[in-house]
């Protein structure tokens, strides 16, 4: 434990939680609509559910998360928390180095809000740690904090594979065994192909549980200037998000499977 702690990963215990499953009727006679318009919200997507059997099911973090994409936000926080889902890999371009800054500070605060252990992967970068450090406490990061609490990790990997045998691949093995959600980020300030960040995120999920990962991998337009619309698509595919932010707005997709009929 004393080796995880000099690298800010010591392990706390998890928050287990027994969630609710909600019937169909259950969930409309909260909303007050149909039951038709909850199964209609099921088949397109719209709503999280399971179908064990023949009926749907609604765990109440999914109806809570529909809710909540429903309202308008109004922070750069309140709007990635309504857009973000656990699991989920996301890439995204920044116009520039202090908006890939905010967007990756705001990253870490809502995998701080679900009790996460946040991992931040340096090897794409050029900046120090300590201007790292700088930019996440102005950007509303309670880094010092978290530091000490053992919930954020620093690694210098580009691939997250070479963390496998270090103090980090431990903390994350630690993570997957507790049940605990990873919230890892990847930054590029160097130019990347999309290859590299989604091979990023793939390693990744093979570090941990993957059915409790978030992983963000972004980077500036000025490293992505030779990325193509039809690379822009394929940010999307295989369940990636993509988020465009600039300084006249942002931009938060997603792809869902093609319905079958």
């Amino acid at each position: 434990m004393a080796s995880l702690q000099r690298w800010g990963c010591s392990v706390s215990e998890p928050i287990h939680r027994d969630e609710a499953l909600l019937s169909v009727d259950e969930v409309a006679e909260r909303l007050a609509v149909q039951p038709t318009t909850v199964h209609r919200w099921c088949r397109e997507g719209q709503l999280s559910c399971l179908k064990p059997g023949k009926s749907w099911r609604i765990r109440l973090s999914s109806l809570d998360a529909f809710l909540r994409r429903g309202e308008q936000p109004r922070t750069l926080l309140e709007q990635l928390r309504a857009y973000i889902s656990v699991p989920y890999h996301l890439v995204a371009v920044a116009q520039d180095e202090p908006l890939l800054h905010r967007l990756d500070a705001t990253f870490f605060r809502l995998g701080e809000e679900r009790d996460g252990l946040l991992v931040k992967f340096l090897g794409g970068e050029t900046n120090s740690r300590q201007t790292l450090r700088e930019s996440f406490r102005r950007n509303g990061l309670d880094i010092d904090r978290l530091e000490g609490a053992g919930r954020f990790c620093w690694s210098e990997a580009v691939d997250p594979a070479e963390a496998r045998e270090t103090d980090l691949g431990q903390a994350l093995a630690h993570a997957s065994r507790d049940g605990r959600e990873v919230w890892a980020g990847f930054n590029w300030t160097r130019d990347v192909d999309l290859a590299t960040m989604v091979a990023q995120q793939d390693h990744m999920a093979a570090l941990v549980d993957p059915t409790r990962l978030v992983v963000k991998t972004a980077t500036v337009e000025a490293a992505a200037e030779d990325w193509t619309p039809t690379a822009l698509r394929q940010a999307q595919t295989s369940s990636r998000g993509l988020i465009r932010i600039s300084h006249s707005g942002l931009v938060l997709s997603r792809a869902v499977p093609l319905p079958t009929q």
